[in-house]
């Protein structure tokens, strides 16, 4: 069968997604987002994970546009030099765009590595491990890598904290959220 233009990404939620419709001239595989990962060891908690955010259109949207390409961020302490941002990316091609003529499972070889150096007490051994705590690295490791911040200002003063609170003060409540606002974005 022709593989299909991935605005049908989209239709899989009820949706349409500006991301989605971005990547409109990008073909499928004929198993687009139907294929499996295999276990790799103790591996099946990030397999669950990673299936998940595959599945959420906007986010392998984002990446099966490129779009990651343009805001990685390798220079950022906190990241992990944009390597998985990289390795999640190639999984998005692996499931959705490569799949190849037959549905057989991907190994996540290449992401589990970049994973284990990162966070290794979650691979050692054969202990179960939680899907949430992986849930929870992975997305704040992507964050990272794809900061747009790319020098943060330095930490607020007290000072700045005192003048915070008597903006706050005279203007309300709807001031001080938005300057909080304005402090977290510029820390990315």
């Amino acid at each position: 069968p022709a593989s299909a233009p991935i605005v049908e990404l989209a239709m899989l939620s009820g949706e349409e997604h500006d991301a989605a419709r971005s990547c409109a001239g990008l073909r499928l595989s004929p198993h687009a987002g139907l294929l499996g990962l295999d276990n790799l060891g103790n591996s099946c908690f990030m397999n669950t994970g990673l299936q998940c955010l595959s599945h959420i259109p906007a986010l392998a949207a984002y990446f099966l546009n490129g779009q990651h390409k343009e805001e990685l961020n390798t220079s950022n302490p906190l990241g992990h030099g944009g390597r998985v941002a990289l390795a999640f990316a190639e999984l998005q091609h692996e499931l959705w765009i490569r799949g190849g003529a037959r549905a057989t499972p991907h190994r996540p070889t290449e992401l589990r590595k970049v994973f284990h150096e990162a966070l290794p007490h979650l691979f050692e051994e054969y202990d179960q491990q939680d899907v949430q705590e992986f849930l929870a690295f992975c997305l704040d490791a992507l964050h990272e890598d794809l900061n747009r911040v790319r020098q943060r200002p330095a930490a607020v003063t007290p000072s700045q904290e005192k003048r915070d609170a008597n903006l706050a003060a005279r203007h309300g409540d709807e001031v001080a959220a938005a300057v909080a606002w304005m402090r977290y974005l510029e820390r990315g």
